[in-house]
């Protein structure tokens, strides 16, 4: 009598934990229903979106072969602008309470003739996307064009196939936010297949220094 009692107590616990496992299933599934469009949603969200693409983009890191200039960004006007020049006239200094930025000097040899800039590192794109490119400026004087500079492979090379230029001219001698969104209407086509980003910090007449902080590259 005893093993009766136990079997169907054992069949009845069997039959209970199999209700219980269909019910837990169940419940599993409903959660997938919710679950899936959420994880498709994060899916379509841009992968970098909120991110700052821009290495060093406040100029906090210098190079280790020299403490005066910012890792991750080139000098460029180069051809035209020996290295001693750019050494003795470009450096790091505090902003306040911004941190570091970059700081260049302009002759008026320079300044008159090729200019000076920096270029950031390479930048993969994601196909598709948007992005609003952000710039904070100080300048005494010189003028300022940021450059986005976009690249494909052409016979296994890196090639120039876009850029888009924003013409500056600060208006004081304070910090200013100056921001654009690119590609334009009429640029889409072509920056479609821009597959590399360079942002280029540029500045020429007339002379006197210039500052540059806060570099961003966004998706929008």
């Amino acid at each position: 009598m005893d093993v009766g009692v136990n079997w169907k107590l054992g069949f009845s616990l069997n039959i209970s934990g199999l209700k219980s496992g269909i019910h837990l299933q169940l419940e599993e599934i409903q959660m997938l229903k919710y679950l899936l469009p959420l994880l498709w949603f994060l899916l379509s969200v841009p992968a970098f979106a909120g991110t700052n693409l821009v290495k060093n983009p406040g100029f906090e890191e210098s190079r280790q072969n020299n403490p005066n200039l910012p890792r991750d960004w080139e000098a460029t006007e180069t051809i035209h602008v020996s290295p001693e020049y750019v050494r003795e006239n470009v450096s790091l200094v505090p902003a306040g309470k911004r941190g570091n930025s970059l700081r260049i000097n302009l002759t008026k040899k320079v300044a008159d003739g090729p200019g000076l800039g920096f270029i950031s590192d390479w930048i993969k794109l994601t196909p598709g996307k948007d992005y609003e490119l952000k710039v904070d400026i100080k300048s005494q004087g010189p003028t300022v064009i940021i450059f986005a500079i976009g690249y494909d492979l052409e016979e296994g090379q890196k090639m120039v196939i876009y850029r888009a230029p924003m013409h500056l001219r600060p208006q004081s001698n304070a910090w200013e936010t100056f921001s654009r969104s690119f590609p334009s209407p009429s640029g889409k086509r072509i920056f479609a297949k821009v597959k590399w980003l360079r942002i280029k910090l540029y500045t020429y007449h007339p002379q006197g220094e210039v500052y540059f902080d806060n570099i961003s590259l966004k998706t929008k």
